[in-house]
């Protein structure tokens, strides 16, 4: 089965600074794309990396969303406090790109509340304090605000040191809705907020079918995929003006860092296509082996003996 996916299509983000949320930007950008939301709100935004992605997806794919960023831009006990040039450089990239849609919000999660009438929200995104009060006090309070098409998008679900909580909520979450879990990047958990809707997406019903409507194995191609689709990202901003990445502070853990990255990136572009744009999701390497060097496309061409072709 495959998907034509928005981030197949070329896309980069224009905010890309390699923080907690990097590692699922590409499905941010197909989750705007495939749900087009009315009402977007994002607790917790921080320096906007993954608030910036959904606002990217907006304007790319025209979805016609509104979008809002909740914080106090003044941090916490989990992230450290923020001098006041966080947010000033949040509101010039917004200011610059997208203004005409996007509002930033100054404030508590609960004095924002009343902003938002019951019903109006079609996608929220959690990622403030960490604990569990702090985390299911949110949900709660929030989940009136959602619509029946509702999404709620919760970050750090696999974190478990320290008084981090979320893991726990949605172990609880997980038994009464319906979820789909990324195990990568610190986790990401999606749920359906009413678990009869039927979604417009394919990839959306797809993502929350429960057995025997969900095909085995493709749930895990679909994580594999957007496990590795962030390693694109990474040899693209190498291969540019060189800033120090996290995990490479020398110019010997750089040069091998960049060998793998433009290895991944070979991959990602021998990728079979249909009519230039869809993938199928089956061909998605099935192990996550750091600097394996046998390419998507040669396998699933191994496997099927179908012809692959390059997009142009």
């Amino acid at each position: 089965m495959f998907y034509n996916l928005p981030s197949l299509n070329g896309f980069a983000p224009k905010h890309f600074i390699q923080k907690a949320w990097v590692s699922h930007l590409s499905f941010g950008y197909d989750l705007i794309a495939e749900l087009k939301p009315r009402t977007f709100v994002e607790l917790g935004t921080a320096d906007g990396e993954s608030y910036f992605t959904f606002c990217q997806s907006v304007k790319e794919n025209n979805t016609g969303t509104v979008c809002y960023a909740v914080d106090t831009w003044q941090g916490d006990a989990h992230t450290g406090n923020y001098g006041e040039q966080v947010f000033s450089e949040v509101e010039k990239h917004n200011t610059s790109h997208y203004s005409y849609f996007s509002y930033l919000l100054r404030s508590s999660f609960d004095q924002a509340l009343s902003q938002f009438a019951d019903g109006s929200i079609d996608l929220l995104h959690i990622d403030g304090y960490h604990t569990y009060a702090a985390v299911k006090h949110d949900f709660e309070t929030w989940l009136p605000k959602m619509s029946s098409k509702g999404v709620i998008v919760f970050h750090d679900v696999n974190v478990r040191h320290g008084d981090f909580g979320v893991w726990k909520l949605w172990n609880e979450l997980q038994n009464s809705h319906r979820t789909f879990q990324f195990d990568h990047g610190y986790g990401l958990g999606v749920l359906k907020v009413n678990r009869d809707h039927e979604f417009a997406s394919p990839f959306l019903n797809t993502l929350f079918a429960t057995a025997p409507h969900r095909v085995e194995g493709e749930a895990q191609a679909i994580r594999n995929y957007y496990a590795r689709a962030n390693d694109r990202f990474k040899y693209l901003k190498m291969t540019g003006p060189w800033t120090p990445l996290h995990h490479s502070r020398d110019l010997k853990n750089r040069q091998e860092s960049l060998e793998f990255y433009k290895s991944v990136n070979q991959q990602i572009d021998g990728l079979i296509y249909h009519s230039g744009k869809k993938i199928f999701l089956d061909i998605i390497l099935q192990t996550h082996a750091e600097g394996d060097s046998q390419s998507w496309a040669q396998r699933y061409c191994g496997a099927s003996k179908r012809e692959v072709t390059k997009r142009s």
